[in-house]
C-alpha cells in the first residue's frame, strides 16, 4: 500500500512539474504580441470588412495586438487603443460590457497559468531537494528509478491528455473550443460573443484561434518529445529500486538445489 501511495505521488509530481513547462510555454506564447500579430494576419478579407464596421482595418493589428497582450499581462483595468488624436480609449465597448467581463476571465486564466508555472516548477524542484536530503541523511541511495517511474507515469497522463486534445482539435475544432470555454468559464455565457455586435468577436474569427493552436503545438513539441523520451527510458532502463532482475528467488533457488542432489 505504501509503495502504491509513493508511486502515485510520484506519478503526480511528474505531471505537475510537465504541466508547469506547458503552462510557461503557453503563456510565452500568448501573450508574445507578435505572434498575435501573426494571428491577425490569417484574417481574410470577409474577416476585416466585419471588423472595418467598428473602425478597425488590418493595419491596426499591431496597434491591437499590444493593446491586447499587454493587457492580458496584467496592465490596466481594460484594453485600452490611442485614438486618432493619440488619446487611450476603450478598445472594446458594448452596452453590456460583455467583451471587457470576458477580457477580464481570460486574463484571470492567463494569471494562473503564469502563477501555476512558479508554483508546479518550485514543488518539483522542493521534492528533489527533500528526497535528495533525506537519501543523503540515512544514506540511502537516492531513488532515481522511482522518480523516473513517476515522471514516466506522469508523462502517460498528459501527453494522454494532450493526444485526445489533438485529435479531438483535428476532427472538431469548434466543438473542441467550445467545449474549452464551457471548462475554464463555468457558469457564464460573456464569452458568447456576436460579431455584427462585438469587434472583439469580429477580430478573433476561428482562423485566429486555429492558427495559435497550431503555434502552440509546435513550441510544445519539445516538451511532448521530452515526455516520450521518459516514458521510453522508463521501459528500458528503468525498475524499481531495490530489485535486480539478475537476482534470483531465494525460494525457487532452495528448491533447485535441492533437485540437483536428487
Amino acid at each position: 500500500m505504501k509503495k502504491r501511495l509513493t508511486g502515485i505521488l510520484c506519478a503526480l509530481l511528474g505531471a505537475a512539474a510537465l504541466l508547469a513547462l506547458l503552462c510557461t510555454v503557453t503563456v510565452n506564447t500568448v501573450l508574445s504580441s507578435g505572434v498575435m500579430v501573426s494571428a491577425f494576419g490569417e484574417l481574410g478579407p470577409e474577416d476585416w470588412q466585419r471588423a472595418e464596421k467598428f473602425g478597425v482595418t488590418a493595419a491596426d493589428s499591431e496597434k491591437y495586438a499590444a493593446a491586447i497582450t499587454s493587457y492580458l499581462s496584467g496592465n490596466g483595468d481594460v484594453v485600452t487603443v490611442k485614438d486618432g488624436s493619440g488619446n487611450s480609449v476603450p478598445a472594446f465597448q458594448d452596452d453590456e460590457d460583455r467583451q471587457n467581463i470576458h477580457m477580464r476571465q481570460v486574463r484571470s486564466v492567463i494569471s494562473f497559468m503564469t502563477v501555476y508555472r512558479y508554483i508546479g516548477g518550485g514543488v518539483a524542484v522542493g521534492a528533489f531537494a527533500v528526497i535528495y536530503a533525506l537519501s543523503y541523511r540515512k544514506k540511502k541511495k537516492f531513488p532515481a528509478n522511482l522518480l523516473l517511474k513517476g515522471f514516466a507515469d506522469g508523462s502517460i497522463i498528459v501527453l494522454g491528455i494532450s493526444l485526445i486534445a489533438l485529435v479531438w482539435g483535428i476532427i472538431d475544432f469548434s466543438n473542441l473550443f467550445y467545449t474549452m470555454h464551457l471548462i475554464l468559464f463555468p457558469g457564464t455565457d460573456t464569452w458568447l460573443l456576436d460579431w455584427r455586435r462585438h469587434l472583439l468577436m469580429a477580430l478573433m474569427p476561428q482562423s485566429f484561434f486555429e492558427f495559435y493552436a497550431k503555434k502552440l503545438l509546435v513550441s510544445v513539441l519539445p516538451i511532448l518529445g521530452m515526455m516520450v523520451f521518459l516514458i521510453v527510458a522508463r521501459v528500458k532502463l528503468g525498475k524499481p529500486d531495490g530489485e535486480d532482475k539478475n537476482t534470483k528467488d531465494p525460494e525457487k533457488t532452495k528448491v533447485t538445489e535441492e533437485h540437483d542432489k536428487v
